[in-house]
């Protein structure tokens, strides 16, 4: 994980840098990179050279280029790293909606909203590299986005990727896959189905339907954690 951090007071990137790091867990501390840049464009430099960052902390108010216009032009350049601003003013933070960042921090630095606003950064982080799956099919590995798959099926040892179209068997545990799969809305319906909660189309008490009209049974054992992670996954509520 590639972290930037973004501010012309020397002494504040030290402090931020150092909360950063207070708060990285010791097992991930090994995949974790952060660079500091003293302006937006040196950081915007660094990004057009191919060095692309997966959260970015950003000062608003900087001597030249600010904050949110660095966010701007990293996102003219098809950029998508989470974005976390900080600013010493008040003002609602209006012009971070334009950006899609995630958090707006004010200074003097408060080390627990810190800590709040870095765990929401490295959600929405995994998020973003969950909306691939992966998976081994005969001697192809094929890639889909998650926003393709409609379900999975479970028969012995085999589970079936159901697609709008097609159909991919592959070998693996059903409850693995639904651990990598749960932060980005799946749930198991039915011990043997895994379904994909953006396509569910309408929710009846053991059964439902999906948005290509396929009916899968709701089993009774599944019928309250699903309904309860639909209710959640429809409310914008973390799955996690």
């Amino acid at each position: 994980m590639r972290i930037a951090v973004c501010d012309d007071e020397d002494l504040f990137l030290e402090k931020l840098i150092g909360c950063i790091l207070n708060h990285i867990k010791p097992e991930e501390s090994g995949d974790v990179r952060i660079t500091s840049f003293h302006s937006g464009e040196d950081l915007l430099k660094a990004w057009s050279k191919g060095n692309s960052f997966d959260i970015l902390f950003l000062d608003v108010i900087m001597a030249q280029m600010d904050g949110i216009e660095t966010a701007r032009e990293i996102r003219k350049q098809g950029g998508d790293p989470v974005i976390v601003f900080i600013s010493s003013y008040r003002d609602p933070a209006v012009h971070g909606y334009e950006v899609n960042a995630c958090r707006y921090l004010l200074k003097p630095l408060d080390e627990n909203n810190l800590k709040e606003a870095f765990e929401t950064a490295l959600k929405e982080y995994r998020r973003k590299r969950l909306r691939f799956y992966t998976v081994q099919v005969r001697h192809e590995r094929i890639t889909f986005h998650t926003s393709e798959i409609l379900y999975f099926e479970s028969r012995l040892r085999r589970v079936i990727l159901n697609t709008v179209d097609t159909q991919y068997e592959f070998y693996a545990r059903l409850e693995e896959e639904a651990r990598k799969l749960k932060p980005v809305g799946f749930a198991f319906s039915h011990t043997s189905f895994l379904v994909n909660l953006a396509h569910v189309r309408s929710l009846q008490k053991f059964q439902l339907r999906l948005t290509n009209h396929i009916k899968l049974p709701v089993s009774r054992h599944c019928a309250k954690p699903f309904t309860d992670a639909y209710i959640r996954f429809l409310g914008g509520i973390d799955l996690v």
